[in-house]
């Protein structure tokens, strides 16, 4: 401990050097390099072995609903799919908003932009109605449930009003959607993709309200893959890490993008 605050800054490198000296050592060792030849052998096997037998989606006629779509992620991967040939259904908190406008302008004819507020069970339901209309011989191939909001606060001072609108959107947008579309996603034997966090998998200060939704989703999507596997349906989680300011979570415009009606700390 001493010897690594003495060196400081080249503390890695001499680690480094260390490292790569053993390494030497144990290649000079007859048993040791035949090991190290065999292992990297069934590695690159197991990889040629899996590009060569994987599976990729025909997109032709596969619709895939998206929530969250007015920026970040959920904007990003609509375009993407678009782009591949997906029939994208985008859901836009604000449906004319900036958002919802650029996906309008920069999607083909396949892409379908709605104003969807996941908090709302009306507003699921009509949206629903819609899906089902444009989707009802082949079913829904994916969902993706990606809209969410954060905000950081302390357990004290946050407002249960901030706690209860957040679990609304982030825990029960998802459950939502996920109820009122899987007879879709059943009738393509499709999946379900929940965006969480990897703040579902650690605690930080400050974050205890936005952490505990996405904590919660974990568990609902581990519960429902047991669930649905019978139906040949998946479901898939997705941890990002720090996104928040590519996302608009925390900046300036989250508010305005995710919240109707921000709540402030009083």
């Amino acid at each position: 401990m001493d010897l690594l605050q003495t060196l400081g800054p080249q503390a890695f490198e001499v680690t480094f050097f260390l490292s790569f000296l053993l390494l030497l050592y144990s290649a000079l060792n007859l048993q040791m390099l035949m090991s190290l030849v065999f292992f990297s052998l069934v590695y690159y096997t197991y990889r040629v072995i899996g590009r060569r037998t994987a599976k990729y989606a025909v997109p032709t006629d596969k619709y895939v609903l998206i929530t969250g779509c007015d920026t970040g992620i959920g904007h990003s991967l609509a375009i993407t799919l678009d782009d591949i040939g997906f029939s994208v259904i985008a859901t836009c908190l604000r449906g004319e908003g900036e958002g919802a406008k650029q996906l309008r302008k920069a999607g083909s004819k396949r892409m379908h932009v709605l104003e969807v507020d996941i908090s709302s069970d009306e507003s699921v339901a009509n949206s629903l109605k819609y899906v089902e209309n444009e989707c009802k011989m082949t079913g829904l191939w994916a969902l993706v449930n990606n809209a969410g909001i954060n905000f950081l606060g302390d357990v004290e001072l946050a407002t249960m009003k901030q706690y209860s609108h957040i679990n609304n959107v982030n825990n029960f947008g998802p459950l939502r959607m996920s109820k009122a579309f899987l007879p879709l996603i059943r009738k393509a034997r499709g999946r379900i993709v929940n965006v969480t966090s990897v703040k579902g998998r650690f605690a930080l200060p400050s974050n205890a309200a936005y952490s505990m939704t996405k904590w919660a989703g974990e568990n609902f999507s581990d519960t429902l893959r047991l669930e649905m596997k019978r139906f040949g349906v998946k479901v898939i989680i997705m941890e990002p890490g720090h996104f928040g300011g590519a996302t608009g979570c925390l900046n300036k415009d989250g508010p305005v993008v995710y919240d109707r009606a921000p709540v402030k700390l009083t």
